[in-house]
């Protein structure tokens, strides 16, 4: 398994390049803090190695303990002198600090602070109550402290390898270190290495340890970083990291809309091909209506120019008629004409009720006769004429049949004998009205 560095400033990376041979080692970490977050310890923990964490917060401590459970947490705080002393705690910061003077800059800075009272050991105390192997590492981060820490640390005879002890004012890049460095020298330390805010040195007692402090972190140390860590150059990344993975997230949301998108107008096309087949048909209706519309139209000039040419020719035989009409021939055979149309509905007058026809004959017939007796007194011309009309058989019968009906009922002279000619027959009836007046 890699190494994970959880420090802020790879402080553990450096540690490990120089520890790693060492299996199973422990260490003592003063101001642990967070057991996750900027751990210096968490990634030798999880290495195999175990130690002891010195926390005076109860909040630290308290999740120390949660998390470390088969390790040792001692909520003490670390000075020159065992006793009680008077401890403000930012809460939610990694600057909580037994100084007044801090304190009261934080809190003037907007911070605030809580002061409590907490026990205080040395590190004298520390080591000899519970140190019982051997301390391959020691880290020293009491923000303004450091001092006092190492004031603390008189007898002891305990020397880890290496010491790691913050070596900046907090939150400033002021070095402190000239104000308690010789304390560790008197101890037999040599400084090794400077990260820009702590200090390593190494025990005399290890000095070929110093070959591993030559550099920095780099890539032949084979770490990687845990995916919280709040390594400066890393969160740069993660920030450039969480930018584009909202950027990535907003291009899929803007590619799952526009496939939506997309979808809807691949929908609304097989739409509009539908409407576009649909109406490629309806035209093809519309062309073939204005065929048979044309053919209609013409059919219908065709007629109309028949029609024309009918009225023309009606209006030619209506004028040819009224000049028929208008000549004197035409006016001179009228009474033929009549006499023809009376012959052609002769059938016709057949199926009159005799009643009807009895009653027209009586007051028409007689005047007609006398009338027409005058007329030919006058013209006696025509007499010859008529005379050769009438001769004709069938005109002769039927005037025959209309001069003797015009008798009443009574006056009727019934013929027994339908074999007499027509001469016998006009002498016999003429013979029997003669009688008929003679009674």
């Amino acid at each position: 398994m890699g190494f994970v560095s959880y420090a802020q400033n790879l402080e553990d990376v450096i540690l490990w390049r120089a520890l790693q041979h060492i299996p199973n080692g422990f260490y003592v970490d003063i101001g642990a803090q967070d057991p996750i977050e900027d751990s210096v310890s968490l990634g030798f923990y999880e290495q195999g190695w175990r130690g002891m964490h010195v926390e005076p917060s109860s909040h630290w401590s308290q999740k120390l303990r949660e998390h470390r459970p088969e390790e040792t947490i001692i909520q003490v705080a670390i000075g020159d002198r065992p006793g009680l002393i008077s401890f403000y705690e930012i809460p939610e910061t990694g600057l909580s600090t037994g100084l007044y003077a801090l304190a009261s800059e934080y809190s003037e800075q907007g911070f605030r602070v809580n002061e409590v009272v907490v026990p205080c050991v040395t590190l004298d105390d520390l080591f000899q109550t519970q140190m019982t192997r051997e301390v391959h590492w020691l880290k020293i981060d009491v923000e303004g402290m450091e001092r006092e820490v190492l004031q603390g640390w008189r007898e002891s005879s305990v020397r880890p390898w290496i010491v790691v002890v913050e070596s900046t004012k907090p939150l400033t890049q002021t070095p402190t270190h000239t104000e308690w460095e010789s304390l560790l020298i008197d101890k037999g330390y040599t400084f090794a290495y400077f990260d820009g805010l702590n200090r390593f040195y190494i025990s005399n007692q290890h000095l070929d340890l110093r070959r591993h402090f030559l550099y920095g972190p780099s890539i032949w140390d084979d770490f990687v970083f845990d995916v919280n860590s709040t390594y400066k150059a890393l969160t740069n990344i993660k920030s450039t990291v969480r930018s584009l993975e909202g950027r990535v997230a907003d291009l899929r949301e803007l590619v799952e809309k526009t496939t939506n998108e997309n979808a809807y107008l691949s929908s609304q096309l097989d739409e509009l091909r539908n409407v576009q087949s649909e109406a490629v048909k309806l035209e093809v209706k519309v062309h073939e209506m204005d065929l048979s519309f044309e053919q209609e139209r013409r059919q219908n000039e065709l007629l109309t120019t028949q029609v024309r040419e009918l009225e023309a020719l009606n209006h030619q035989l209506r004028s040819e008629i009224d000049a028929i009409y208008s000549t004197r021939s035409w006016r001179w055979t009228l009474p033929l004409r009549k006499i023809n149309v009376f012959i052609s509905g002769r059938v016709q007058m057949r199926r009159i009720s005799f009643k009807n026809l009895k009653i027209f004959l009586r007051r028409f017939g007689q005047s007609g006769a006398v009338v027409i007796k005058k007329y030919f007194a006058r013209h006696e011309r025509f007499k010859g004429f008529v005379k050769r009309i009438i001769n004709i058989w069938p005109i002769r019968r039927l005037v025959y049949d209309i001069w003797f009906r015009l008798a009443d009922d009574s006056n009727r002279i019934e013929i027994a004998d339908n074999n007499m000619s027509e001469t016998a027959r006009l002498i016999y009836l003429r013979l029997a009205k003669w009688t008929n007046s003679q009674k």
